[in-house]
């Protein structure tokens, strides 16, 4: 049986069929576009080169056309309510945002791509969704591989403005972070939704290794928690789930309270330059930023990256905080973005609510469950080092849009989905 449509249903089977194959299409070339536009069209500007930007627009007029959305605009009304309400405080921090024009212009991007991911997902449902990211992104792994072997871009040199990364592989992709979160995520979905044979452990294994050769010990990390979450989805019966959250909440009771023992030294480290690589010295702008712009922020996409009117020279002008684009920390990105509110609805929207919606889902029902449960782990980790949320085109960003529209999807199924995600299980079951 194949995944139940969610929202209008096709006329007949030859249009549901075309639709499926053209929104399997749209994922492939999304995640080509994402993974590889920055490198093969990046003009050098922060936004990327006009040629790279129109190709979004292109995608989804193409998306709509072949989901039908011209004849039922209702379609288009693809985002969950939440994020829909996020979204729309992005746009509206246009308002009071330092660089409105900006604001807008990264917006509109942001908005684009994630209606073409929630309406892609719709139309192809969630076994080829997984299925064409699973090839897409194995494509990429293999270019990556490629480029490694054939070209010195490939891997970091002395040339970059970061000489801390020389020989971290990177690929096709311009940073090894990016390279990272592309192998790590390999690994997941190969991991959770293939069967098992040779293909899926020579791709694990093979992103596996690409990922150590990155370095990118924040991706290492977020992988192995979500390893755990995945494990823990997947063996752990329901009723055990409130032990475990409880188990979990402890745990970070203790290590609230061991820290509180230990702030002064942990002051004294992050006060230090080479703290975090640095982050230190960033995150101490920006809580000092929040403290006097707790309720709106500087606007989205209006913090980093925007000039001299970027709230960072007001803390600092000769250092090289100056020259970054975001602030290596998620959360923190949407603080100083917009605002405290701002950051409570993003948590609730992006982490709180679809961790519920997994918990509380009957799993018979939940086609890939382990799978949405270590991606939701994985960038929840991730961003507390690094900034993904609310990124535009960023591969990162990209990835949690698909796991947030899977979750919608899977949760939103009916019974007589349920023997059809048993089979897929069945079908995936290593021999």
């Amino acid at each position: 049986m194949a995944d139940e449509a969610i929202g209008p249903r096709p006329a007949s089977r030859a249009a549901a069929s075309s639709r499926t194959k053209h929104a399997e299409w749209a994922i492939w070339a999304l995640i080509l576009l994402v993974a590889l536009g920055p490198f093969l069209l990046d003009a050098g500007s922060a936004d990327g080169s006009w040629l790279r930007l129109a190709l979004y627009p292109a995608l989804l007029v193409y998306v709509a056309v072949t989901q039908g959305a011209l004849s039922e605009p209702r379609q288009l009304i693809v985002l969950p309510i939440g994020l829909g309400l996020l979204l729309a405080l992005c746009l509206a921090s246009a308002l009071w945002a330092i660089d409105p024009s900006t604001t807008l212009r990264r917006f509109g991007l942001l908005a684009i791509v994630a209606v073409i991911i929630f309406m892609v997902v719709e139309g192809a449902g969630t076994s080829r969704t997984l299925v064409a990211l699973r090839y897409s992104l194995a494509v990429i792994l293999v270019l990556n591989y490629l480029t490694v072997a054939a070209s010195p871009l490939g891997v970091h040199g002395l040339a970059g403005p970061e000489p801390a990364l020389v020989g971290n592989w990177r690929g096709l992709m311009t940073h090894k972070n990016s390279a990272a979160i592309g192998c790590a995520f390999t690994i997941l979905i190969w991991l959770f939704t293939a069967k098992g044979g040779w293909l899926r452990w020579t791709v694990i294994l093979g992103a596996a290794y690409f990922l150590l050769r990155t370095q990118s010990k924040t991706s290492l990390g977020a992988l192995a928690i979500a390893l755990l979450f995945g494990l823990a989805f997947k063996l752990l019966p329901r009723r055990a789930w409130p032990i475990a959250i409880a188990a979990a909440t402890v745990l970070v009771a203790l290590v609230v309270v061991v820290g509180q023992d230990h702030l002064g030294e942990i002051s004294q480290y992050l006060s230090q330059p080479d703290a975090l690589t640095g982050r230190g010295d960033i995150w101490r702008i920006m809580l000092s930023y929040a403290s006097t712009n707790p309720l709106l922020g500087a606007g989205y996409a209006s913090f980093w990256d925007i000039g001299p009117a970027s709230p960072v020279f007001a803390y600092t002008r000769d250092s090289w905080v100056t020259t970054i684009a975001h602030g290596h920390n998620g959360y923190l990105d949407m603080l100083v973005q917009i605002g405290v509110p701002g950051l409570i609805l993003g948590v609730f929207v992006l982490i709180i609510a679809p961790a519920w919606r997994l918990l509380v889902a009957d799993r018979r029902a939940l086609c890939s469950g382990p799978f949405l449960a270590a991606g939701l782990a994985f960038y929840a980790v991730r961003d507390v080092t690094e900034t993904s949320f609310l990124t535009g085109d960023k591969l990162s960003w990209v990835l949690i849009l698909f796991i947030l529209a899977l979750i919608g999807a899977n949760t939103r199924r009916r019974t007589s989905t349920i023997a059809a995600c048993q089979r897929a299980d069945e079908r995936r079951a290593p021999r």
